[in-house]
This record gives structure tokens, sequence and C-alpha cells, in this order.
């Protein structure tokens, strides 16, 4: 079971974004996707998440052609976070939250007690229970972000693809969440977003690396977070010390 990217290609004009990338994300693993800012992270996210059309190439779901699946079924399946602006409106925590199950929701009669129920487990999940009255835009920028990402826990889909989640967060609270996003794993396929190396050699079973519009890299951090590699990525010389906590580059 799998989310397949093959042969994507994307761009804006006559701006090339993503050329030709093929990856595949499986059920039971976490991959981090790493890249420089604006080397098409978050478009290759939301092609796979079907906000964005692909050029050329195309998005198979556990082995079917994503336009095979009507847009509720397929966001059914797939569980997103962006990176989110503050609501308007003056939406609880825990109705912010019921916002990232919509697709799972009855067309008619609102919530019932099973997505309430999953509401409650994701804002546990993410250290907000507390505040599940609270206004969504009262909360502080590490705070909303974790709200961000219990929103996509809550549609308890079969992938999760995370645009940054653990970003703003404080590097204990960061490493709680990807323990918890590990457990999370084994019912389902995380994809990661993220900058931070070390996490991405600690907490990932795959890591995909992004840059100049192709995925050059893939595999496990050991064998893929090279000195060789981390430079190709960010365009820099770089050493590479081995500690026990991870990898450093500097």
């Amino acid at each position: 079971m799998s989310l397949q990217a093959k042969n994507l290609s994307f761009g804006y004009g006559k701006k090339t974004i993503l050329c030709n990338v093929s990856a595949t994300l499986e059920k039971g693993k976490v991959v981090f996707l790493l890249g420089e800012n604006g080397s098409g992270k978050t478009t290759l996210l939301k092609l796979l998440a079907r906000l964005l059309v692909p050029q050329q190439g195309g998005i198979f779901l556990d082995g079917n052609a994503a336009e095979r699946f009507s847009r509720r079924e397929y966001a059914q399946k797939i569980g997103v976070m962006s990176q989110t602006l503050r609501p308007a409106l003056d939406f609880s925590v825990a109705e912010f939250c019921l916002i990232g199950r919509n697709a799972k929701l009855e067309r008619f009669g609102g919530a019932k007690k099973d997505d309430l129920d999953a509401v409650g487990r994701a804002l546990h999940q993410v250290g907000l229970t507390a505040k599940s009255a609270c206004p969504a835009r009262r909360l502080s920028g590490g705070e909303f972000q974790r709200l961000a990402l219990a929103a996509a826990l809550a549609a308890e889909s079969s992938y999760l693809l995370l645009d940054e989640p653990v970003s703003a967060q404080d590097p204990p609270r960061a490493r709680e969440l990807l323990e918890k996003l590990r457990s999370q794993a084994v019912n389902c396929g995380i994809l990661v977003v993220a900058h931070d190396l070390d996490l991405a050699a600690l907490y990932a079973d795959e890591v995909w690396l992004l840059a100049d519009g192709n995925l050059f890299a893939a595999g496990p951090p050991q064998t893929v977070l090279t000195a060789e590699n981390v430079g190709k990525l960010y365009h820099c010389r770089v050493t590479q010390e081995l500690t026990q906590k991870g990898f450093l580059f500097r």
C-alpha cells in the first residue's frame, strides 16, 4: 500500500519547479523531505494532496490513479497539514480541529460522536486538550502550529502529508511530537517537509533530498545524509560529524 509520484513535472509559466520526480510513500514509514527554501518541497506535497495538477506524470494511491477517486474519496485517505494562516472567524480550538475531518463528516447532520472522539484524540496527541474551548486565533504561534497538526491527525487517514509540522516548537516539544508521529506510522504513511537534518536522522525511515527541481537522493538517513549529498542539497561545503544524538552539519 503506497502513495506514489511517477515522473511528476510542474512549473509556473516558464519556471520549472519540479522535473520528472518519482517517489513512493509506503504505509508504515516516516519520510522526511528536505531541501532549500523554494526547492519545490511544498509544491510536491500539494501535488500528492491533489491541491495542484501535475503538468506531466501522475499520482497513484494504493495502485490506482488518483483521478479514479472523487475529491471527497481522496481527501478521506489523505490528511494534509499546510502552513496555515490563523482563522479570521472565531473558531474554537476544537472547531478548527474538526475542519481537518471534513471529508469524513456526513453530508447532512454535522459531526457525530466518532468525529468528536477523533478530535479529542488529536488534541490530546498535541497537548491542546485543556484549550479545546479557547478561540483558535488567540493561541501562540507554536500552539497554533500544533493545532494545525491536530487537524490533520483528526482525519485518521491512510497517509499524512505534513508541511513543517514542528518548525515553531521548542526542541523537547518537537521531539515529543515526532515520537508520537512515529507511533502513528504503524497505521499510515507520513511525509514530513522539514529543514532540521538532525531530526531527520533521528526519526525518518527514509529521507528524500530535493534540489533544483530534482529528487536526487532517497533512502535511509544513514546512507542518504552524507556530507556530499547535503552539500549538494544546500549548495555549500559541509563537514559531517556523527554524534549519539544524530548528525551535525556545519
